[in-house]
């Protein structure tokens, strides 16, 4: 599979909106052995930084959660390390096991999911996605944290399929996030 080209994320989606406008965009996206690591190489856009992560919102107050929806401005905008290691800063501070910690690890598994479908790695990818799966599959709520999981949930399926047939990623299927109130 050819690997998915970071630079054209955006350009079917010239429309897509932004959660956390407040914070920029990072200078690049992070693709391991193309870029230097953002937080451990002095080159690095991170270098130096350490994020002060919030307190995890309620999962009904995630519109208040800035690192939150700055994570998922990072993941529908390519930046998929990056949206990983903001979701991970609030799943750190989670109850892995419960609906919420659940929840994260299943954004932070397609973010990687992504990642790993760009670099080339399908079967990278595909665990990625199944784990992703897995743990969204047991939250109930039909919206969860703004997210609508029964679409995510259809479009990482979509994915799967990809990887199992040896076709692209479906670009309007791709599970990016569309948060609603």
């Amino acid at each position: 599979m050819p690997a998915l080209p970071l630079r054209e994320i955006q350009a079917p989606f010239p429309d897509w909106p932004r959660y956390a406008p407040e914070r920029p965009l990072p200078a690049y996206r992070y693709v391991p052995g193309l870029h230097p690591h953002p937080v451990s190489d002095p080159r690095g856009h991170s270098y130096g930084h350490r994020p002060a992560t919030e307190n995890p919102p309620a999962p009904e107050a995630w519109a208040s959660c800035t690192d939150y929806r700055h994570s998922v401005d990072l993941h529908n905008f390519g930046y998929w390390w990056e949206a990983h290691e903001g979701w991970e800063g609030i799943w750190q501070h989670l109850d892995k096991a419960g609906e919420q910690g659940q929840f994260l690890q299943g954004l932070i598994q397609t973010s990687a999911g992504l990642l790993k479908a760009h670099l080339g790695s399908r079967e990278g990818a595909r665990i990625l996605f199944g784990e992703a799966m897995l743990r969204l599959s047991g939250i109930r709520p039909r919206h969860y944290m703004g997210v609508d999981l029964a679409l995510h949930r259809e479009r990482i399926a979509a994915c799967l399929k990809a990887l199992d047939t040896g076709t692209d990623l479906p670009r309007d299927l791709l599970p990016l996030l569309r948060l609603h109130p």
